[in-house]
């Protein structure tokens, strides 16, 4: 997965993947926490991540192959590509980037603030009956109600 760039002399390098393996094992470790399962084929040198409702996502082979050296996933069953990997119970869990913290803290920011409106918007509808009810009785010996016969 190495990338290639052109330097002045115009011969070509070999840069070094962006993203590091330890990365992407946590990044295995996440997809597998939210319910997908890890397919590793058994002829070839081939990955996917596998979620029924999204379908197949590409992942390193070689972080595949670490992860299951190392316990970190275990044989759940077998799948026409391969054999399927899940998370082991015993796997130490994966952590959060900054990024992913403030996600969580933003999105639980969000979901208290929708919170607090449906309680307000609760509180304004069990209110509104008694406000209505008061208007009508206020107004009841004023003027008869529209499409009323007098």
């Amino acid at each position: 997965m190495s990338e290639t760039t052109t330097e002045q002399g115009g011969q070509e390098r070999r840069v070094g993947p962006t993203v590091s393996r330890d990365k992407w094992a946590n990044h295995a470790k996440i997809k597998l926490t939210r319910g997908y399962v890890l397919i590793v084929a058994t002829d070839k040198r081939r990955a996917n991540f596998w979620l029924r409702e999204k379908g197949y996502e590409m992942c390193a082979f070689d972080v595949a192959r670490n992860l299951i050296a190392a316990g970190e996933i275990i044989p759940v069953g077998e799948h026409h590509l391969g054999t399927m990997y899940g998370l082991a119970p015993e796997a130490p869990p994966p952590t959060l980037s900054p990024k992913s913290r403030s996600a969580k803290a933003a999105s639980a920011k969000a979901a208290a603030g929708r919170a607090a409106t449906k309680a307000a918007a609760a509180a304004a509808a069990a209110a509104l009956p008694d406000e209505i009810e008061e208007a009508v009785l206020q107004n009841a010996g004023d003027e008869p109600a529209p499409g009323a016969d007098a």
